[in-house]
């Protein structure tokens, strides 16, 4: 067993409820609150420290339509405002 491990930090990396109702207020969506649990089962002793997620510089500018291509299959966007033309889609590059 490894200390430093809520209730929901367990309850979300493996999707048992917690047997109240605070259950009701947790987004199942959101990994961010399963990684101490995560850390914990690949013997990570920092439970609270975040991933690092990869810098996408190493792909070079001259592949930027490629990059962007790709990103934008795989993360579709339909909402109005963050498509292309729209004024919310800079916070998306």
């Amino acid at each position: 067993m490894v200390g430093g491990l809520s209730i929901f930090n367990v309850s979300s990396r493996t999707g048992h409820s917690t047997g109240t109702t605070i259950d009701n207020y947790i987004d199942p969506s959101n990994p961010v609150t399963s990684f101490p649990a995560a850390n914990a089962l690949h013997g990570v002793t920092t439970l609270t420290a975040l991933p690092v997620l990869p810098e996408m510089n190493a792909v070079g500018r001259h592949n930027r339509p490629q990059w962007e291509a790709l990103i934008g299959r795989v993360f579709a966007v339909n909402v109005p405002h963050f498509m292309p033309d729209g004024r919310h889609r800079v916070i998306l590059e």
